[in-house]
């Protein structure tokens, strides 16, 4: 988990990954690993009255300067941060103000383990709170070409196992760290249609405030696609190392 002044939520998405339903998996030892980025509000209180020694905090504080989609690029910074001090055999994105269902490590879980590995990505619900949806995203059929925006999974919905990891970290210097993870995996030809959920697995809260899809992009055109390009570059070479 990526965190930055997500305290007003905080709590419901730290509670609803610890109370996952791991009836399936009896060995199954969870750990939740947060980097913050130097956040302002109360965060850090709440990540610490857990007392927990399954919750891992640690602060973010390399940082670069960049002129345009700022906050993208320090998401993808903080995540790759998080994702360097994860322990587990399966990576879980989360951001901090989502609600996971109790459903969501068991079904995806179940995925990778009988499908060998790779990336999956699960479905989820859209709203303003989660008494008031206003649709789910399911993920469009895998078919064809699939380096279409509509192929990226969002970074919250994503799961990894670790041996993928010596392809994505360390994260480069890009913007959009899921889109990246979801390319390396296309490249690598980890991204199956068995290994995406499409039953809901989590809200997905979207307040205009409180993460980075919600925050305008103002990038010119040309330096936009310079970014895609670069991404896809990137995310090519690593997936042959």
């Amino acid at each position: 988990m990526a965190t930055y002044n997500g305290g007003r939520y905080l709590k419901e998405q730290m509670d609803s990954i610890l109370n996952q339903d791991l009836s399936a998996y009896p060995d199954a030892e969870l750990e939740i690993v947060v980097s913050d980025d130097g956040s302002t509000d109360d965060t850090i209180k709440i990540l610490e009255s857990y007392r927990d020694e399954r919750v891992k905090v640690y602060h973010h504080q390399r940082h670069r300067h960049h002129r345009y989609n700022k906050a993208a690029y320090a998401c993808t910074e903080n995540f790759g941060h998080a994702i360097e001090k994860a322990t587990g055999d399966f990576i879980f994105l989360s951001d901090q103000d989502d609600i996971w269902y109790p459903w969501r490590i068991e079904r995806q879980l179940t995925a990778l383990l009988q499908n060998g590995g790779g990336i999956s990505a699960c479905a989820f619900d859209c709203g303003y709170t989660p008494e008031k949806l206003y649709g789910k995203e399911t993920y469009a059929p895998l078919r064809g070409f699939r380096l279409r925006p509509r192929y990226r999974f969002y970074g919250f919905s994503i799961c990894v196992v670790r041996s993928e990891l010596k392809y994505i970290i360390p994260m480069p210097n890009i913007a959009y760290h899921d889109s990246f993870i979801t390319y390396v995996e296309i490249f690598r030809k980890q991204l199956l249609e068995k290994n995406i959920i499409r039953e809901s697995c989590a809200f997905h809260r979207f307040t205009g405030q409180h993460n980075v899809s919600n925050i305008k992009n103002e990038t010119p055109f040309i330096i936009c696609n310079y970014q895609r390009i670069k991404l896809l570059f990137i995310a090519l070479c690593r997936s042959i190392l």
